[in-house]
């Protein structure tokens, strides 16, 4: 037998938790019946959710053998869910999947196919994503091309988010790996390992909204680049360097210019204005080293990524 732990955080999803239950529960059984040596796990995460997804969640586990609710102290964020229960998942493979439905559940058939012929990680990746607005589609794009830009040898797949399926040697390199700030997205492509793509096509939400608005798409895209390279302070170096010879090249000319006499009285500004620009971009650089300082203080003090407030186990699964 085989166990494949499907991982699920959900905050303030009430209006979805329903709908998704009952489509995976259908879709993993399922799934049983044509490949019997296989059982499932769902682990539902509450990420202190301040609607009744909890209430939702305990109605399910109450009347369901295979799910597990792992609720948490507060809201401590998407990756920090899906740790928490990826820690907790017994599976020779995981699977981590939202539960908005915009990502097909339809795909985890084919996702253990591949597992199954030898893939130790399989990414869903979206083929077409019109149920997102351009202005997310161009960003998305703009910013995986930029995160492969900067990344030496690790190839960070674009138009796929978190929904994978993981094996087991992979889930336990990803679990070992110390740092604070996880960023599963590019943890993964780390790791390694045979990887296998199936196509999916994205769907709209079709209750609620979407918990991921622009500060947070931003702070998920700095977090991003922070723990998969240093970069930027190469960069910020080079930048230095080059506003230094600039400065001293200025110099000279402003001098050259009033040995001449020919200054006029607006050059002052110019000359402010030119301070202005450059100091601009100093702070600038001076904000992203800052940044990384501000990772560094986060990993010193080693706080855990997530607090749990409660974890119900599954109750039976004939993996046992």
């Amino acid at each position: 037998m085989k166990l494949v732990s499907v991982i699920v955080p959900m905050y303030n999803e009430a209006e979805m938790a329903d709908t998704f239950l009952t489509t995976i529960s259908g879709i993993t059984q399922s799934i049983k019946k044509t490949k019997k040596h296989i059982d499932f796990e769902i682990i539902a995460v509450n990420d202190g959710s301040s609607d009744a997804t909890y209430d939702i969640l305990k109605k399910w586990y109450d009347s369901s053998d295979n799910l597990a609710l792992l609720s948490l102290s507060r809201n401590f964020g998407q990756e920090a869910a899906i740790f928490a229960a990826l820690e907790k998942a017994k599976g020779d493979a995981a699977i981590i999947i939202d539960c908005d439905m915009q990502d097909p559940p339809q795909a985890i058939f084919q996702m253990i196919e591949k597992w199954e012929e030898g893939a130790d990680v399989v990414n869903a990746q979206r083929k077409k994503r019109s149920s997102d607005g351009r202005f997310k589609r161009k960003s998305a794009g703009c910013y995986y091309k930029l995160l492969n830009k900067l990344s030496d040898k690790v190839h960070y797949p674009h138009n796929v988010n978190n929904f994978r399926l993981l094996s087991r040697r992979v889930l336990d390199v990803v679990l070992s790996m110390p740092e604070k700030n996880k960023f599963l997205r590019g943890l993964i492509p780390y790791a390694g390992f045979k990887t296998e793509t199936v196509e999916i096509v994205r769907q709209k939400r079709q209750k609620g909204k979407s918990k991921y608005d622009i500060k947070a798409m931003v702070r998920l895209g700095f977090n991003g680049i922070a723990s998969t390279t240093t970069k930027p302070l190469i960069w910020a170096a080079y930048a230095g360097i080059m506003l230094c010879l600039l400065a001293l090249l200025g110099t000279v000319a402003l001098i050259t210019l009033f040995s001449f006499g020919i200054l006029a009285d607006y050059t002052l500004w110019g000359v402010i204005c030119g301070l202005g620009f450059f100091s601009g971009i100093i702070l600038l650089f001076l904000g992203i080293m800052g940044f990384y300082i501000g990772k560094a203080f986060e990993e010193i003090k080693a706080r855990p990524l997530s607090i749990t407030a409660e974890y119900l186990p599954v109750k039976k699964i004939s993996y046992d």
